[in-house]
């Protein structure tokens, strides 16, 4: 499927055709040549032009074109495929192969959203909540965001517990926040990971946990979520719900620190000034910290 979420048009499937295997190819070519060969004669279904929609965005046997994909997923789209009218939504916000249009693209989203498509839901949701192509309204946005999210659409969830933790569209409450992180947390999202570890962390919406919040931040940071990787670094560092361990802390802020997480480098550039965690190193330490100045970032350093 292209469409994840909010995705942006790429021509990443250019260079990834090359990788398939040579039977997939040659299976891919014959799809291509039967549709076109149907699309001349008139009589291309929607699952068809759909298909050719995905291998003209992506370059699967044929030369990538944004142009194309949006011709054949207009054409399911018609048709009435909510799929192809949810990439076709999408394509028109970006402005990707089609002039941009928010209101053309509001269209097909709910075209798409009303056949339950969750995708299209949760594309839906974002319209509303930022108002483009249509009035701006956060009661409509959770609507369309639980819609999304009671179908097991991650960033629904994520952004359903979002606005119940801000009170945006719905009465706040940690409690119901809690449960739709958790939900988007077990399905592995990193950013619904860090967020619930704050909640047991600090006792939001659940018992306060210490061990909870590190196993959850623990998930969230070894798949490169940079905020959690500092937060573990501090954890460690400062003995929060840990042993203090001030040689994990530094691998910790390393991680954060490469992904230019300004607290991470500050902490890193003090471990190596005092050589807390690490070898000391005033070389090291003029490197993070002069990364931070060239950021034009001010820091509360521990200088």
């Amino acid at each position: 499927m292209y469409h994840k979420g909010w995705s942006t048009c790429t021509e990443h499937g250019v260079a990834s055709w090359s990788a398939l295997p040579p039977e997939v190819q040659h299976d891919v070519d014959t799809a291509v040549t039967e549709s076109q060969a149907a699309a001349d004669e008139g009589s291309v279904n929607a699952p068809r032009s759909l298909s050719l929609g995905h291998m003209y965005l992506y370059g699967y046997g044929v030369a990538q074109s944004n142009v194309k994909a949006v011709q054949w997923f207009t054409g399911a789209a018609e048709k009435d495929d909510p799929e192809a009218q949810c990439n076709l939504a999408n394509m028109l916000a970006e402005g990707c192969g089609v002039a941009q249009s928010y209101t053309e693209a509001v269209k097909w989203a709910k075209r798409a959203a009303s056949q339950g498509d969750a995708n299209a839901q949760y594309t839906l949701a974002t319209f509303f909540r930022m108002g483009l192509g249509i009035a701006q309204s956060e009661v409509e946005a959770v609507r369309w965001h639980r819609q999304a999210a009671e179908q097991g659409h991650v960033q629904g969830q994520f952004c359903l517990g979002n606005a119940f933790t801000r009170g945006l569209g719905a009465a706040q409450s940690f409690t119901e926040a809690s449960k739709w992180f958790r939900k988007a947390s077990d399905q592995g999202d990193a950013a619904a990971q860090y967020t619930l570890g704050i909640f047991y962390y600090k006792g939001f919406g659940v018992e306060q946990s210490d061990g909870k919040a590190l196993r959850l931040w623990t998930c969230a940071a070894s798949q490169g979520h940079a905020e959690v990787q500092y937060r573990l670094g501090n954890c460690f560092e400062e003995c929060r719900g840990v042993k203090q361990d001030e040689a994990k802390a530094a691998r910790w802020y390393l991680k954060a620190a490469k992904q230019g997480q300004d607290y991470a480098m500050c902490c890193l550039g003090s471990m190596y000034k005092s050589g807390h965690g690490v070898t000391q190193s005033d070389t090291q330490a003029a490197q993070w910290y002069r990364g931070l100045l060239l950021r034009e970032i001010k820091m509360p350093c521990k200088l």
